[in-house]
């Protein structure tokens, strides 16, 4: 799935956002990259980058498989429907409206 990644440097590690890649879409500018989800919502996620195609990102189970498929950690990340998600996940939501947003945790 195309989207459009954005790097936010606060904090102490930098967060890899993953946006919907539109032309409309709120946010500062970022690079278009591919995301490969995991198909199910549940369990631990690991964000890997490609070794060869350095725009292609993919979920992962565990680090092991992350590595054996030549991927390299990526690192914190957030999916997010909108920037303004990303900057306040909870407060801008009416009720019975749910989130869309995937967390992950770095490697190691």
């Amino acid at each position: 799935m195309r989207q459009r990644l954005v790097i936010d440097p606060d904090g102490p590690e930098p967060v890899l956002v993953f946006l919907p890649n539109y032309p409309d879409a709120d946010g500062p500018p970022g690079t278009e990259v591919t995301l490969w989800p995991l198909p199910d919502p549940g369990g631990s996620r690991y964000l890997g980058r490609s070794v060869w195609h350095r725009t292609s990102y993919r979920e992962f189970r565990s680090e092991i498989e992350l590595l054996l498929v030549g991927h390299e950690p990526a690192g914190e990340y957030r999916v997010c429907d909108s920037w303004a998600e990303y900057l306040d996940p909870w407060g801008s939501y009416v009720m019975n409206e749910q989130p869309t947003e995937r967390m992950g945790c770095p490697c190691g």
